[in-house]
Protein backbone atom coordinates (compact mmCIF):
# COMPACT_ATOMS: atom_id res chain seq x y z
CA UNK A 1 0.00 0.00 0.00
CA UNK A 2 2.29 2.77 1.35
CA UNK A 3 5.28 1.57 -0.91
CA UNK A 4 2.78 1.94 -3.82
CA UNK A 5 3.02 5.76 -3.20
CA UNK A 6 6.36 5.80 -2.89
CA UNK A 7 6.88 4.41 -7.10
CA UNK A 8 3.96 6.04 -8.46
CA UNK A 9 3.88 9.49 -7.00
CA UNK A 10 6.36 12.15 -6.56
CA UNK A 11 7.78 11.15 -2.92
CA UNK A 12 7.13 14.77 -2.04
CA UNK A 13 3.75 14.60 -2.49
CA UNK A 14 3.31 11.68 -0.84
CA UNK A 15 1.63 12.70 2.87
CA UNK A 16 1.62 10.30 5.52
CA UNK A 17 -1.97 11.33 6.20
CA UNK A 18 -2.79 9.51 2.73
CA UNK A 19 -0.50 6.64 3.79
CA UNK A 20 -2.30 6.02 6.72
CA UNK A 21 -5.47 6.67 5.32
CA UNK A 22 -4.30 3.77 2.72
CA UNK A 23 -3.39 1.54 5.55
CA UNK A 24 -6.25 1.52 7.38
CA UNK A 25 -4.55 3.76 10.54
CA UNK A 26 -3.51 7.07 11.50
CA UNK A 27 -0.57 9.28 10.46
CA UNK A 28 0.47 9.57 14.17
CA UNK A 29 0.61 5.85 14.66
CA UNK A 30 2.99 5.85 11.59
CA UNK A 31 5.29 8.63 12.92
CA UNK A 32 5.32 6.51 16.01
CA UNK A 33 6.94 3.72 14.58
CA UNK A 34 8.72 5.17 11.59
CA UNK A 35 9.27 9.05 13.32
CA UNK A 36 9.51 10.17 9.66
CA UNK A 37 8.63 10.08 5.66
CA UNK A 38 11.93 8.73 5.32
CA UNK A 39 12.20 6.53 8.05
CA UNK A 40 8.88 4.13 6.35
CA UNK A 41 10.51 4.63 3.01
CA UNK A 42 13.40 2.54 4.66
CA UNK A 43 11.07 0.17 6.07
CA UNK A 44 9.88 -0.53 2.55
CA UNK A 45 12.86 -0.65 0.88
CA UNK A 46 13.44 -4.50 -0.41
CA UNK A 47 16.02 -4.71 -2.30
CA UNK A 48 16.38 -8.18 -1.73
CA UNK A 49 15.78 -10.07 -4.60
CA UNK A 50 18.21 -8.18 -6.63
CA UNK A 51 20.61 -9.25 -4.57
CA UNK A 52 19.28 -12.76 -4.96
CA UNK A 53 20.11 -12.40 -8.31
CA UNK A 54 23.44 -11.43 -8.25
CA UNK A 55 24.49 -13.72 -5.80
CA UNK A 56 22.14 -16.69 -7.76
CA UNK A 57 23.99 -15.81 -10.96
CA UNK A 58 27.14 -17.71 -12.31
CA UNK A 59 29.61 -14.67 -12.35
CA UNK A 60 29.53 -14.46 -16.07
CA UNK A 61 25.92 -14.21 -16.41
CA UNK A 62 25.90 -10.62 -13.66
CA UNK A 63 26.02 -8.34 -16.84
CA UNK A 64 23.36 -9.82 -18.13
CA UNK A 65 21.46 -10.54 -14.85
CA UNK A 66 21.54 -5.89 -14.28
CA UNK A 67 20.72 -5.27 -17.69
CA UNK A 68 17.47 -7.50 -17.76
CA UNK A 69 16.57 -5.77 -14.44
CA UNK A 70 17.64 -2.32 -15.95
CA UNK A 71 15.27 -3.18 -19.19
CA UNK A 72 12.51 -5.16 -17.94
CA UNK A 73 12.27 -5.08 -14.20
CA UNK A 74 9.18 -4.05 -12.28
CA UNK A 75 9.20 -0.31 -12.03
CA UNK A 76 6.05 -0.44 -9.49
CA UNK A 77 8.38 -2.24 -7.14
CA UNK A 78 10.06 -1.11 -3.57
CA UNK A 79 12.91 -3.04 -4.78
CA UNK A 80 12.96 -0.88 -8.28
CA UNK A 81 16.08 1.37 -7.55
CA UNK A 82 14.97 3.44 -10.49
CA UNK A 83 11.09 4.01 -9.87
CA UNK A 84 12.66 5.08 -6.16
CA UNK A 85 15.03 7.69 -7.56
CA UNK A 86 13.05 8.83 -9.72
CA UNK A 87 9.78 9.17 -7.29
CA UNK A 88 12.25 10.97 -4.60
CA UNK A 89 14.36 13.24 -7.07
CA UNK A 90 12.99 16.13 -5.12
CA UNK A 91 13.86 14.87 -1.80
CA UNK A 92 17.35 14.81 -0.43
CA UNK A 93 17.02 12.69 2.50
CA UNK A 94 15.08 10.22 0.47
CA UNK A 95 17.49 9.75 -2.34
CA UNK A 96 19.95 9.20 0.54
CA UNK A 97 18.07 6.95 2.15
CA UNK A 98 17.61 4.98 -1.23
CA UNK A 99 21.25 5.44 -2.76
CA UNK A 100 22.67 4.43 0.88
CA UNK A 101 20.62 0.95 1.11
CA UNK A 102 21.33 0.36 -2.45
CA UNK A 103 25.02 0.94 -2.09
CA UNK A 104 24.67 -1.47 1.21
CA UNK A 105 22.78 -3.92 -0.35
CA UNK A 106 23.50 -4.62 -4.27
CA UNK A 107 26.92 -2.54 -3.84
CA UNK A 108 27.98 -5.00 -1.11
CA UNK A 109 26.71 -8.33 -2.72
CA UNK A 110 28.30 -7.24 -6.76
CA UNK A 111 31.68 -6.09 -5.10
CA UNK A 112 32.20 -9.30 -2.93
CA UNK A 113 31.11 -11.62 -5.79
CA UNK A 114 33.85 -9.19 -8.08
CA UNK A 115 36.32 -9.60 -5.92
CA UNK A 116 35.81 -13.45 -4.91
CA UNK A 117 35.21 -14.59 -8.50
CA UNK A 118 36.47 -11.55 -11.19
CA UNK A 119 39.45 -12.34 -13.25
CA UNK A 120 42.47 -10.31 -12.39
CA UNK A 121 41.66 -8.21 -9.43
CA UNK A 122 44.08 -5.89 -8.59
CA UNK A 123 43.21 -5.83 -4.60
CA UNK A 124 39.78 -4.10 -3.16
CA UNK A 125 40.06 -0.76 -4.78
CA UNK A 126 39.91 -2.58 -8.24
CA UNK A 127 36.80 -4.37 -7.36
CA UNK A 128 35.26 -1.14 -6.02
CA UNK A 129 35.71 0.34 -8.76
CA UNK A 130 34.29 -2.34 -11.17
CA UNK A 131 31.50 -2.39 -8.93
CA UNK A 132 30.68 1.31 -9.13
CA UNK A 133 31.35 1.36 -12.78
CA UNK A 134 29.10 -1.34 -13.30
CA UNK A 135 26.60 0.14 -10.96
CA UNK A 136 26.68 3.32 -13.04
CA UNK A 137 26.02 1.62 -15.85
CA UNK A 138 22.88 -0.26 -14.72
CA UNK A 139 21.47 3.22 -12.83
CA UNK A 140 22.23 5.15 -16.07
CA UNK A 141 20.72 2.40 -18.48
CA UNK A 142 17.37 1.85 -16.19
CA UNK A 143 17.00 5.86 -16.26
CA UNK A 144 17.05 6.44 -19.83
CA UNK A 145 14.58 3.52 -20.41
CA UNK A 146 12.10 5.87 -18.56
CA UNK A 147 13.19 9.04 -20.12
CA UNK A 148 14.12 8.47 -23.19
CA UNK A 149 11.71 9.20 -25.61
CA UNK A 150 13.05 7.12 -28.70
CA UNK A 151 13.69 4.29 -26.86
CA UNK A 152 16.52 2.14 -27.55
CA UNK A 153 17.72 0.78 -30.27
CA UNK A 154 17.23 -3.13 -29.35
CA UNK A 155 14.28 -4.50 -27.29
CA UNK A 156 13.71 -7.98 -25.08
CA UNK A 157 16.55 -10.75 -25.44
CA UNK A 158 18.67 -8.53 -27.69
CA UNK A 159 18.85 -5.47 -25.59
CA UNK A 160 19.09 -7.56 -22.60
CA UNK A 161 22.26 -9.45 -24.28
CA UNK A 162 23.78 -6.73 -25.71
CA UNK A 163 23.79 -4.07 -22.79
CA UNK A 164 24.21 -7.36 -20.50
CA UNK A 165 27.54 -7.73 -22.83
CA UNK A 166 28.92 -4.26 -21.98
CA UNK A 167 28.16 -4.29 -18.38
CA UNK A 168 30.05 -7.52 -18.07
CA UNK A 169 33.03 -6.42 -20.02
CA UNK A 170 33.52 -3.85 -17.05
CA UNK A 171 33.11 -6.81 -13.94
CA UNK A 172 35.78 -8.20 -15.89
CA UNK A 173 38.25 -5.68 -17.14
CA UNK A 174 40.76 -4.28 -14.03
CA UNK A 175 40.94 -0.81 -13.52
CA UNK A 176 43.92 1.22 -13.10
CA UNK A 177 43.98 2.37 -9.69
CA UNK A 178 45.28 5.78 -9.08
CA UNK A 179 47.96 5.47 -6.54
CA UNK A 180 48.29 8.12 -4.13
CA UNK A 181 51.65 10.23 -4.24
CA UNK A 182 53.48 10.50 -0.37
CA UNK A 183 53.51 14.25 -1.17
CA UNK A 184 49.40 14.24 -1.70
Amino acid sequence: MAADYFTRKPFAKVSLKEIASEAGVSAPLIIKYFRTKEGLLEELINFSPMKDLICEAAFEDIGATLADDAINGDRSSTGSLIALLMATAGSPAAVKTVTDQFQEVIGGALFDRIRDEAPAVNGDEDAEQRCQYALAMYTGLGTVLVSYARGIPSEGADAVKSYGAHIQRVLETPTEVPVANAGD
